[in-house]
């Protein structure tokens, strides 16, 4: 893996595991939610970028090797400030989002609120408002129902990420993905079932009113029957490089999608030069 320096990185939310190569711009990588640390779910992407960008992983509470701690209180906001003190943190002038699945909702608070230029942003299959206030519902597309009628209990789920990941990872990229990731599942067994323990912040209305900058060029991966809920949902602007990507045919598309995810992060890259 490409070397990184990990730190924690204290916030008004407590410390937060941070992967870090100093350099301008910066690739941010955030992950969506679950057990997995974003340097090893981006683990294929980040070892093949060039040694002149900077790359900055971070892992949310309660996610990889951050902190355990009780999320009841936390909104969306809270968690924007503290990548924001992250960014402050660590001397970069312009930066590009590559982000998965709900950590989009965060990207887009990140782009309107950081004093950093934003040179673009890459979400894969970043969560909508529209499917979010569904719940999620296997309803809203029968290709999703399938697909958890196949994977009906939790075995089911982490034997298929297992050997999904298995498939576009190297040996030691897996290894490292699931030692984080058994690592992160040790610790929460011994609080999550305590009362009134959350794992995870609350979303509410708020949170859904933000819509990415028509200033930043927006590229979205997602699987082909999801197109026409990304052409109408906040990620895509009338800007000359929007474009949505549509491929793969499972949610984590920067396992599967890397060439192509790199492709467009170094098209993206290139505009710091217009800086």
């Amino acid at each position: 893996m490409a070397a990184l320096n990990k730190e924690m990185v204290n916030t008004l939310l407590g410390p937060i595991y941070t992967c870090h190569r100093e350099g301008n711009p910066c690739l941010v990588f955030l992950s969506g939610a679950g057990f997995f640390s974003t340097a090893d779910n981006f683990a294929n992407i980040i070892d093949k970028l060039p040694d002149s960008i900077g790359i900055l992983t971070i892992d949310a509470p309660n996610s990889g090797y951050s902190p355990v701690s009780n999320q009841a209180n936390v909104g969306l906001r809270d968690w924007v400030n503290a990548i924001l003190m992250i960014f402050e943190h660590f001397k970069f002038q312009s930066y590009l989002l590559c982000v998965h699945s709900i950590g989009g909702f965060a990207a887009l608070h990140i782009i309107n609120q950081s004093s950093k230029a934003c040179l673009g942003f890459i979400g894969l299959e970043p969560t909508t408002a529209m499917i979010y206030r569904a719940g999620f519902s296997s309803d809203l597309y029968p290709q999703l129902a399938l697909r958890r009628q196949k994977l009906k209990t939790a075995a089911d789920r982490l034997n298929y990420l297992k050997d999904l990941s298995r498939s576009h990872f190297s040996s030691q990229q897996f290894k490292q993905l699931w030692r984080g990731y058994d690592y992160c599942q040790r610790r929460l067994n011994d609080v999550q079932s305590l009362p009134d323990f959350k794992i995870r912040l609350a979303l509410g209305e708020e949170d859904f009113k933000t819509v990415i900058s028509e200033k930043v060029p927006s590229i979205v991966f997602s699987e082909s029957f999801r197109e026409k809920e990304y052409l109408e949902s906040e990620y895509l602007n009338k800007h000359t490089q929007t474009k949505l990507i549509l491929c793969g045919q499972h949610h984590y598309l920067h396992w599967s999608e890397t060439n192509s995810i790199l492709e467009k992060a170094e098209q993206l890259l290139s505009n710091h030069e217009k800086l």
